[in-house]
C-alpha cells in the first residue's frame, strides 16, 4: 500500500519511475528504505548534510556496474515497497535489469512487528520480483545489526531468509552485514558498531562503502 498523506513520498516514487524509464538496460538497481536512500544523500527526498558522500560511495562501492540506481524511501516497510514495485518502479517491458538488490524490513522491526510477519513481507517482495521478466538476478540483503533490543528479532528474520526456498536459481542471499557491522567487543548479544553505524540503524558513509564493496564482490562471484 502507498503512504497516504505524504506528498514527498509520492514525489520520490514518481522520480524513481522517471529515472528507470530513461534506460533500456540497468546493471544494478537497489530497492529499499532509508538505508538505500542514503546513497542518494536524502531522507524522503530532502538533502541532508550528514549524508553528503553517499552518492560517491554508491559509485565507488558498485564501480563495476556502469548503470546503477538506488530507489529507497525513508520509513518504508515491505508492503510499501511492494506497492512501489508493481506501480511503475519496475516496468513490465522496455528495460532489462541485470541485478536487483533488496534491503527492507528494519522499519517493521523497530515498529514491533513479529519476526514471521516481517519475514513473510520480505519474501512476498522477492516473489513478485522473481515473476518480473525484466529482472535477471535478485539478491536479498539480510538485515544489518541494530540495537541489543532487536537482536533476537533480526536474527530470526535473517535465519528465515537464509533458509528460504526461492523460485529462481538466480535469487540469492548476500550476507555482508553481520561481519562488517557487528560490534566485536560485545559478547553474546550482537549490536551494531557505532563507528560504522552511529545510530545503530543507518550506516555512515564509511559503513556504506564497506557494505557496498562486499556486496559487489559477492555479485561478481555469483556471476
Amino acid at each position: 500500500t502507498p503512504r497516504v498523506g505524504y506528498p514527498a513520498w509520492d514525489k520520490l516514487h514518481n522520480t524513481f519511475i522517471a529515472e528507470i524509464q530513461e534506460s533500456e538496460s540497468i546493471d544494478l538497481l537497489m530497492l529499499g528504505d532509508s538505508v538505500t536512500e542514503s546513497f542518494r544523500e536524502t531522507r524522503m527526498g530532502q538533502g541532508l548534510d550528514q549524508l553528503i558522500g553517499g552518492k560517491e560511495v554508491f559509485d565507488r562501492g558498485f564501480q563495476k556496474f556502469d548503470k546503477k540506481l538506488a530507489f529507497g524511501i525513508t520509513g518504508d516497510e515491505s508492503h510499501q515497497l511492494l506497492w512501489r514495485i508493481i506501480n511503475g518502479e519496475i516496468p513490465e517491458e522496455g528495460v532489462v535489469i541485470k541485478n536487483v538488490l533488496v534491503y527492507i524490513g528494519i522499519n517493521s522491526v523497530y515498529r514491533k512487528g513479529s519476526p514471521m510477519d516481517i519475514l513473510a513481507g520480505i519474501l512476498q517482495v522477492i516473489k513478485v520480483l522473481e515473476s518480473m521478466p525484466a529482472i535477471e538476478n535478485v539478491y536479498v540483503l539480510p538485515l544489518l545489526p541494530g540495537t541489543a533490543s532487536v537482536y533476537k528479532t533480526i536474527k530470526k528474520i535473517n535465519n528465515g531468509l537464509k533458509s528460504a526456498k526461492f523460485l529462481r536459481t538466480t535469487t540469492r542471499v548476500i550476507d555482508c552485514g553481520w561481519d562488517v557491522f557487528r560490534d566485536q567487543t560485545r559478547v553474546g548479544t550482537v549490536t551494531a558498531i557505532k563507528s560504522l553505524m552511529p545510530d545503530q540503524v543507518h550506516p555512515n558513509t564509511a559503513g556504506l562503502l564497506h557494505w557496498s564493496q562486499c556486496i559487489s564482490k559477492e555479485i561478481e562471484r555469483f556471476n
